[in-house]
């Protein structure tokens, strides 16, 4: 089954040629936010796509936006949005709430996750944990000071945007809205860096808020009916260091993925021109378009917990040097 927009989604595909920003651990890496723009003119009447084309998203860290194709973006968002992390407001919640945020819950989640497979779902204690970690996380944002939008206005937006998804598609009314919540804040800038590899390692990740995102966007992905299911071909890019890829990818043998994997369902939509590409074979990703700020992506995503089989690796170098994995998700 492709990856589409619904004919009950309230997200419109981009009038310019997609720019997705796929890549493992699903690095957002082009300029500004289009949540922004939600964020500010929601109320106001203007359109987000005024401009003809959505404002592209941040670079991640160390990487340049694709200036060339990137759409013009309005001088009222010409400064990214930045953060101050950590925070007091994270470190008081996390010491408030000390067994959700730990090395120990990291691991106990993991083991769930392991232990439960596609049941896992959030208890109404995880939901209302993941509400106060994105309100935690929005305070952080210059957004909430500097156009003077509060946290729970934010997040009043995005659950206004959800709950009239829900009322369009009565196959997903059952979700928990938080869950969705969660789901749709992955594709947004400001909000995806915290928790794209919460669960990787042992370790307590950069942001502990991020264990709270991933309970609820693992959950909305497993709670999601069959229709959003990819069967077929995914494509994604990255740069990443070589010998780190090589180290977890071997021909032939499995490998347990705990980073969010996202994936374009076409080679059009994905990132190319990148040190690493993959090209996966899904047979239970999920389509979000539908809950996505950037809905023109075709987005296929899956969960942490996610296993793959390496069927082959190769060293490509025309028309430039990279490497090139086919591989397999295993049931």
């Amino acid at each position: 089954m492709g990856c589409s927009i619904s004919r009950h989604s309230t997200n419109s595909p981009a009038a310019s040629p997609a720019r997705t920003t796929h890549g493992t651990g699903a690095h957002r890496h082009q300029a500004h936010s289009l949540e922004t723009h939600e964020y500010l003119h929601s109320r106001s009447g203007s359109s987000t796509s005024s401009a003809g084309s959505s404002p592209p998203r941040n670079p991640a860290p160390g990487r340049a936006s694709d200036s060339a194709n990137a759409p013009r973006i309005p001088t009222f968002f010409a400064s990214p949005v930045t953060f101050d992390e950590p925070t007091l407001f994270t470190h008081q919640l996390t010491e408030e709430y000390p067994h959700l945020y730990s090395e120990e819950a990291k691991t106990e989640l993991k083991h769930k996750i392991s232990q439960q497979g596609s049941d896992f779902r959030t208890t109404e204690e995880d939901r209302q944990e993941f509400k106060r970690a994105f309100l935690s996380h929005v305070k952080t944002s210059r957004l909430t000071t500097q156009y003077h939008r509060t946290p729970e206005a934010v997040y009043a937006d995005y659950a206004e945007k959800i709950n009239h998804i829900k009322s369009a598609n009565p196959d997903i009314r059952h979700i928990p809205t938080e869950d969705l919540i969660a789901l749709r804040s992955w594709t947004a800038s400001t909000h995806h860096p915290i928790v794209m590899n919460a669960l990787e390692g042992d370790e307590l990740p950069d942001n502990p808020l991020g264990l709270s995102y991933a309970k609820a966007i693992i959950s909305a992905l497993n709670a999601l009916p069959d229709r959003f299911i990819h069967e077929g071909h995914v494509y994604t890019g990255d740069d990443q260091p070589l010998d780190r890829v090589l180290g977890r990818h071997k021909e032939g043998e499995k490998y347990t993925d705990w980073s969010f994997f996202a994936t374009a369902s076409s080679k059009e939509n994905a990132w190319q021109n990148r040190s690493v590409e993959w090209e996966t074979h899904s047979t239970s990703g999920k389509c979000i378009a539908e809950f996505s700020i950037h809905a023109h992506e075709s987005e296929v995503l899956f969960p942490p917990g996610t296993q793959y089989l390496t069927n082959k690796i190769e060293e490509k170098n025309s028309p430039r040097h990279f490497l090139s994995i086919t591989q397999e998700q295993v049931d």
